[in-house]
């Protein structure tokens, strides 16, 4: 009955494996993951590889979420961000599922800055698996493309695409989704930030994310968005303390209900844009 109910949520969410699902977090989610053009965020690698050169300092987070509510299905992940002398770097492992489906997801990121940092170039390499009790696992490797170019000091945009390599799992390509996305960020303020963003997956309609971040204070931001197809709907908050971080963000699916994400993150001094 678990997996059987699992496998209708995938079909639902419009892809095969939950790899797209897995790379969500507490942070991201509050704009449903709007990172097209998201310097400002310490998981943005994880849709555009190209964001994670404009960190200054290491970064840590720890995420977690019960997609739907569904009793025995978890998401938990890691996500690192690493400055080096001339690039950035970043390491995550997400895992997905219950006892008897899990799905892991390892990347790894570099990104460089070119034009005193007008623009900025990344690749992520991914690994993916499935393991299925009494069946045989399946792994692949993909890879990730991205660029940033800021147009101006209050607007950027920004290109990505996820499986660029078209990895596949059980011989199949649609089981890793490949998505392009193309996305602008306009900060009329310093304390606030707007997102817009197009992604199409290879197989379905384009969705439009539209998504802003407000710093209220030193302790507290909101963000908020919504999407297009499917329809839904998230609201999240980050609360600050010197060098923590509490994120929590929820989500809501018109047919198959919320998801409560929550996160910690680490980092001394904080990405370019905070």
């Amino acid at each position: 009955m678990k997996t059987a109910l699992f496998v209708l949520i995938i079909m639902v969410i419009n892809v095969w494996a939950a790899f797209e699902l897995s790379t969500s977090n507490a942070f991201s989610g509050g704009i449903l993951g709007n990172f097209t053009t998201g310097q400002d965020f310490f998981s943005s690698y994880l849709t555009n590889p190209a964001s994670s050169s404009y960190t200054k300092d290491f970064h840590l987070g720890i995420n977690y979420c019960r997609p739907y509510n569904l009793p025995g299905l978890n998401v938990a992940g890691i996500f690192s961000l690493i400055p080096l002398k001339t690039v950035g770097a970043g390491v995550s492992m997400v895992t997905l599922g219950n006892s008897l489906y899990q799905e892991y997801k390892i990347t790894g990121n570099v990104s460089r800055t070119f034009f005193h940092r007008a623009l900025s170039v990344g690749l992520n390499w991914n690994w993916y698996q499935i393991n299925v009790r009494n069946y045989n696992s399946s792994h692949s490797f993909g890879m990730d493309a991205g660029i940033l170019c800021k147009i101006i000091p209050q607007l950027v945009t920004g290109f990505s695409i996820q499986n660029i390599s078209q990895a596949r799992l059980n011989g199949y390509l649609d089981e890793i989704p490949l998505v392009t996305s193309l996305g602008f960020v306009f900060q009329p303020a310093q304390d606030f930030s707007t997102y817009l963003s197009v992604s199409k997956d290879a197989g379905y309609p384009a969705a439009l994310q539209i998504g802003l971040n407000f710093i209220a204070n030193s302790s507290l931001s909101i963000q908020s968005a919504f999407s297009s197809y499917p329809a839904v709907p998230s609201i999240g908050f980050r609360f600050n303390h010197q060098w923590i971080s509490i994120n929590y963000m929820f989500q809501y699916h018109f047919e198959l209900g919320g998801t409560h994400f929550w996160g910690v993150s680490f980092s001394k001094k904080g990405l370019e844009n905070e």
